[in-house]
């Protein structure tokens, strides 16, 4: 079994891709996303009923089933992607993360354009700092054309806000130092 994570528009359909593996191939882990965040014991009822332990899939919505896979399949390998979060948060930012247009929400949160930046910055931090023990697989080191890459709505890091750039800064500086994107922009 190999499971490679990641926050989400973080290039996991070219990682698949680049390792000849599935990406996203249940339904149901981005239908339910929110609902597994908030209850692990539906993590782990639904990957004892949804996985056989012989899967090999890069797939940012497996991400609130991370202990339940661990535990129910102990021999699993899983592998950490990261891109650099300036252009995740970017990404998130022009995508549906966070928005009213995010499936998973439900419509029940609504958040104004700089709550759901920081949410978005703090999602990347949280999820990064949670998989930072496992391998690491950095997108940008992977060679081969960009898959499913979206036009973006929301601008390059250059031209944000300086509370945007210092928001990101003051957070996220450990990780990026660590996965070598602090003073990369």
């Amino acid at each position: 079994m190999l499971i490679i994570l990641s926050t989400g528009y973080s290039g996991t359909k070219f990682v698949a891709k680049h390792y000849d593996i599935d990406h996203e191939t249940r339904k149901e882990d981005y239908k339910y996303f929110w609902d597994f965040i908030k209850d692990p014991n539906l993590c782990e009822f639904y990957v004892k009923q949804n996985f056989t332990g012989e899967e090999e899939e890069c797939n940012s919505n497996l991400l609130p089933h991370l202990e339940a896979i661990e535990y129910l399949f102990p021999g699993c390998e899983i592998q950490h992607l990261v891109r650099n979060p300036h252009d995740t948060v970017r990404s998130f930012m022009s995508g549906t993360l966070f928005s009213m247009k995010d499936p998973r929400l439900n419509k029940i949160m609504y958040l104004n354009e700089r709550e759901r930046f920081r949410k978005c910055v703090d999602w990347w931090v949280e999820w990064h700092t949670k998989l930072d023990r496992f391998p690491l697989i950095k997108l940008e080191s992977l060679k081969g054309e960009p898959i499913n890459q979206k036009e973006h709505t929301f601008p390059i890091y250059e031209e944000w806000e300086d509370w945007q750039k210092n928001y990101l800064n003051n957070i996220a500086e450990p990780l990026m130092k660590k996965y070598g994107y602090w003073n990369s922009r």
